[in-house]
């Protein structure tokens, strides 16, 4: 007798029919989430075979991706730059949904430069109706502000931040 009931190839085949081709793919995206040469290869997969793929966002994205509806919604944790520092994200979530500058504010402690390009770039903070031009033109006056934050010298900051001030108001 056999511990298992059926070649491994063929439960690996059987699987895969009785999941969803979302399902199936969400899975294969979620196993290759850090190695971006495979990921991209998953993705064009899911384009050919008409998956809508959703930008990453701060107020919907989960860690990993995951499917909203009849599409993929890319995880944070795929981000570039982004990695684990996606948790510290989804945990002040549950705190309520991020609300534009509300954002850096309540994660100054994993705000960098780098996890802030990253969110950018891929869109991840496009839900707050500014565009990604104006958000990277305020990147240096809003690292310096939360660098001030940090510090807690906030009676230092100097105010004259026009780019910050016209990006927010």
């Amino acid at each position: 007798t056999r511990p298992f009931p059926v070649k491994p190839r063929s439960f690996w085949a059987l699987f895969s029919f009785r999941m969803t081709c979302s399902d199936f793919l969400v899975a294969t995206l979620n196993s290759v989430i850090d190695k971006s040469d495979k990921l991209k290869t998953y993705i064009a997969e899911a384009e050919e075979l008409g998956i809508d793929l959703l930008t990453p966002d701060v107020n919907k994205s989960k860690e990993m991706y995951s499917i909203e509806g009849n599409s993929i919604r890319t995880g944070l944790r795929g981000l570039r730059n982004l990695g684990k520092m996606c948790e510290p994200i989804i945990d002040e979530r549950k705190n309520g949904e991020f609300s534009d500058i509300d954002y850096i504010s309540r994660l100054l402690t994993v705000v960098d430069k780098r996890a802030l390009e990253s969110l950018i770039y891929s869109g991840a903070l496009d839900s707050f109706g500014k565009t990604r031009n104006s958000y990277i033109t305020a990147v240096p006056d809003i690292l310096e502000y939360i660098k001030y934050i940090k510090k807690g010298t906030f009676e230092e900051i100097p105010f004259n931040l026009p780019v910050v001030d016209k990006l927010y108001s």
